[in-house]
């Protein structure tokens, strides 16, 4: 079975979803992956209110298709996320 051959623009993505300084912000849950299904990535971004200490969460809908070697917004309007949120909103967590 033949391997199946990525993009430069995959190949830069999932290299720069690897490095420490990505992974560091995952494992700080600033920051996670939720779907990467090519050219489409679904990531969710946290965040916490220094005043109140509330923590915020919003999902983002990228399109990576390497026109410009950038990802990016998916459309205009809200898309839903691998877990069902929809982009666009912002959702507390607390």
């Amino acid at each position: 079975m033949a391997e199946e051959v990525l993009s430069p623009a995959r190949r830069t993505l999932e290299a720069q979803l690897n490095t420490v300084r990505f992974l560091s912000g995952v494992e700080e849950d600033r920051w996670e992956v939720l779907l990467l299904a090519w050219p489409h990535l679904y990531v969710r971004v946290t965040g916490r209110d220094p005043e109140t200490g509330r923590i915020f969460s919003h999902d983002f809908h990228l399109e990576c298709d390497g026109t410009d070697g950038l990802c990016q917004p998916a459309g205009s309007s809200p898309t839903r996320s691998a877990r069902g949120s929809t982009s666009g909103g912002w959702t507390g967590l607390g």
